[in-house]
């Protein structure tokens, strides 16, 4: 790695914690109010509960950096990030010369606030799964911008995807990063436009920091690999293109597609086509088995088989310790919750790892694996029982699961295809999707009840 990235990476702090959302705020603002004549601060929406979302401007030139974090609130790696470029921008004048850069340092406050149970540590999966919380697709910021691209139409942007429609309408950006990272796996990038100088730099940028790359299958399977662990931005039409040619006959596409278009989908309304977008997903844990290439002697088939029934394990399990009680509703435990998933797995039986990865429709993560498994928030006792269900037994020494995988290389369901997430999931009766109300407001009591204990 040349020396001028080096000089640049050790300029960021040693940072121990993940800063909640009044500390970020406070930190922009004081700032802005240090430094009037460079930074300059502005109210672009309000959250679903009434909270600002901001953002802040360094700067004044002709090229225009946009840069948004939290966009997934339990993705606050990115939030970091523009933390340190508040205080980087401002003393750095020649990262700031010829640009204006365009911050918003949270742009879903709300789920923001349901994970700070885990920013201050400890860093373990138990307690990352005890305090976390991701919303449904349908509330999701990446995921709620209005479309309309043949039999799929959308247009109930919530009101944090209104207020990021506003930053991208505003700024007219040259340059866009929407700040993600993953739950697990390795690093793998999203770009817009083929970049071949840029790659060895963003294979050698997380090696040199000891994380490793994720060199198996895409998260989706009509992602466009431009490079090993770097993949073509992905669009909400690619998606609805990909059922419509291997879906059921006679299924609309759009039925398959859960919420609406991304902030890619909206560049491109907006005529900015040239934009160049980034999105990095690096973990927040990692094994080394991520770097085993080796075939698996596998088939996909297989594979698919093998995690339906860990999941009905899982889901049997859990109806065995659970008591319905509100809107928690106990996941069926008889095979119809599976169907989907088994229909899927007719996909090809090719071999899985190396350079033999299959491209069979079978998959974890299809749309009906999700309409199958959909999220709901448990309470923590169960939650974390789960979530020791679905790992296994624990190595000595080790987070329970970090060392197990099914096949090399090792699956990653990331943030940006997958819509439900890659973070630790929890269940809900399929034949009913509580309003999203529900599961803040039960998001928000157990994140309450968790700060009470000692």
């Amino acid at each position: 790695m040349n020396k001028d990235m080096e000089t640049a990476l050790a300029r960021v702090p040693d940072y121990d914690r993940f800063y909640t959302l009044a500390e970020m705020t406070h930190r922009a603002r004081a700032v802005a109010e240090a430094h009037p004549d460079l930074v300059s601060i502005q109210r672009v929406g309000t959250s679903t509960e009434g909270r600002p979302i901001e953002m802040v401007k360094i700067g004044s030139g002709p090229q225009r950096m946009l840069l948004y974090a939290l966009p997934h609130p339990n993705e606050p790696i990115g939030a970091m990030f523009i933390q340190f470029l508040l205080d980087e921008l401002v003393e750095n004048e020649e990262l700031r010369a010829g640009r204006s850069w365009y911050m918003l340092p949270c742009v879903d406050p709300d789920g923001t606030v349901l994970n700070e149970g885990w920013f201050a540590g400890p860093y373990t999966i138990r307690n990352y799964a005890r305090h976390f919380y991701r919303p449904r697709s349908v509330e999701q910021v990446e995921w709620t911008f209005p479309i309309q691209y043949k039999t799929f139409s959308y247009d109930k942007p919530i009101p944090e995807t209104r207020a990021l429609m506003a930053a991208l309408e505003l700024v007219s950006p040259h340059f866009v990063y929407s700040l993600h990272n993953a739950g697990f796996g390795g690093v793998y990038y999203y770009i817009s436009h083929d970049a071949p100088a840029a790659y060895e730099a963003l294979h050698e940028i997380p090696r040199s920091r000891g994380l490793f790359m994720s060199l198996g299958e895409p998260e989706m399977p009509w992602a466009v690999e431009l490079h090993p662990a770097v993949y073509k931005s992905p669009h909400i039409t690619d998606a609805y293109d990909h059922y419509e040619k291997y879906g059921p006959p006679g299924t609309d596409p759009a039925s398959f597609i859960q919420g609406g278009a991304g902030s890619f989908d909206y560049l491109r309304r907006l005529g900015l086509t040239d934009t160049f977008t980034l999105v990095t997903e690096l973990p927040y844990f990692q094994s080394p088995v991520i770097q085993d290439t080796r075939p698996s002697g596998l088939t996909r088939r297989e594979v698919v088989l093998a995690g339906a029934d860990k999941t009905q394990e899982m889901a049997t399990a859990l109806n065995g310790i659970r008591t319905p009680r509100g809107p928690e509703r106990a996941l069926l435990s008889d095979r119809s919750v599976l169907r989907p998933v088994l229909r899927e797995a007719r996909g090809d039986g090719e071999e899985l790892g190396g350079h033999r990865r299959g491209h069979g429709r079978a998959s974890l993560h299809s749309p009906a694996s999700r309409r199958a498994l959909r999220g709901h928030l448990l309470p923590p006792a169960d939650r974390q029982h789960a979530q020791a269900l679905h790992r296994g037994p624990s190595l000595p020494g080790r987070e329970p699961g970090l060392e197990r995988s099914v096949t090399r290389p090792r699956g990653r369901p990331g943030p940006m295809g997958h819509r439900g997430g890659n973070e630790p999931r929890e269940l809900l009766d399929p034949h009913q999707e509580p309003r999203g109300s529900e599961v803040r407001r039960h998001a928000r009591d157990t994140a309450q009840r968790g700060r009470a204990r000692p």
